[in-house]
């Protein structure tokens, strides 16, 4: 491309009012957010839960979530990819899907549809709930 239809390009941005150039880094350096609901449920009497509600935003490569207890403090999640409505998530070892778990422990979330998975080895009983909720606006 000339540097004619670079600045073309840049001022029909300007007259919009864009500037290209925080427009080119927002798509470089997307983020993606996700909530994470955190239920920890004690395997004895009063047998109290604790809910806990986050909000992570990553980008990919991107590590977040700790899992901490019975000599366990590890990462739990890792955004692998991001495509649109779609994320693509590495879990932790230490945890096992609801559903049929894949051998490589990445999942394919989809927008706004929550994945349950739950951690048994622990002084509590943890499940998770990850909702990947779309691209994070600033």
């Amino acid at each position: 491309m000339s540097n004619v239809e670079v600045q073309a390009i840049e001022n029909i941005y300007k007259e919009k009012g864009f500037n290209l150039v925080e427009k080119i880094f927002e798509v470089i350096f997307m983020k993606a957010r996700f909530e994470v609901r955190t239920i920890k449920s004690s395997w004895k009497p009063p047998f109290k839960k604790d809910i806990t509600d986050e909000v992570f935003d990553v980008e990919e490569g991107e590590k977040f979530d700790k899992i901490t207890g019975n000599g366990n403090s590890e990462t739990v999640y890792e955004l692998i990819r991001l495509a649109g409505n779609k994320a693509v998530v590495r879990y932790s070892k230490l945890f096992t899907l609801k559903v049929p778990n894949p051998g490589d422990k990445q999942i394919v979330l989809d927008q706004d549809k929550p994945t349950e998975m739950t951690y048994m080895w622990g002084e509590d009983g943890t499940t998770k709930k990850i909702t990947y909720k779309g691209i994070a606006t600033a």
